[in-house]
């Protein structure tokens, strides 16, 4: 099962992936990265280090997108990224509507992203050839979708048991 898995994501990153044909690639980026996210994410289990996975596998869609299309793609990709974890957001939220309750709750608790607390200021944030609003809305995406990831997670792991 898990050899399987490997050989699926090594697929994905190769861009032979049945997920998304040629013809659906978007913004002409070789990389599937939707489908990287979708899978790399769905194997993240309900453990104490759940956050730092879920950070690797958006860094490695970033990095391998970034990869398939050279260093002049990086907006692009993190445009892609940012597109699929706000979709994944959506998701998240119409189906754990306790998910959109912890929004609110951020960055209140502590526990949860301690190294979050004080959230960095991300129109200051300079990045070669990337404009302040790209990488604001990737750093809004990627805060509301980690802590709505926590309760998907969590909740999936209480209805297993």
């Amino acid at each position: 099962m898990r050899q399987a898995l490997k050989i699926g994501l090594a697929l994905i990153a190769v861009g032979l992936s049945p997920i998304r044909g040629e013809a659906e690639q978007t913004d002409g980026i070789p990389f599937d990265t939707p489908a990287f996210l979708s899978t790399c994410s769905d194997l993240i289990p309900d453990v104490a280090m759940q956050v730092p996975m879920s950070m690797r596998c958006v860094s490695t869609a970033r990095t391998l997108c970034s990869l398939s299309i050279g260093n002049t793609g990086e907006g692009a990709c993190l445009s892609e990224v940012t597109l699929w974890l706000e979709e994944d957001s959506f998701r998240i939220r119409s189906e754990h509507p306790e998910a959109a309750e912890s929004q609110n709750h951020f960055p209140g608790r502590p526990g949860l992203f301690p190294m979050l607390i004080e959230k960095p200021e991300c129109s200051e944030m300079a990045i070669e050839t990337l404009p302040p609003e790209v990488i604001c809305r990737y750093q809004d995406a990627l805060l509301v979708w980690q802590k709505f990831r926590v309760v998907e997670i969590s909740s999936r792991a209480r209805v297993n048991k």
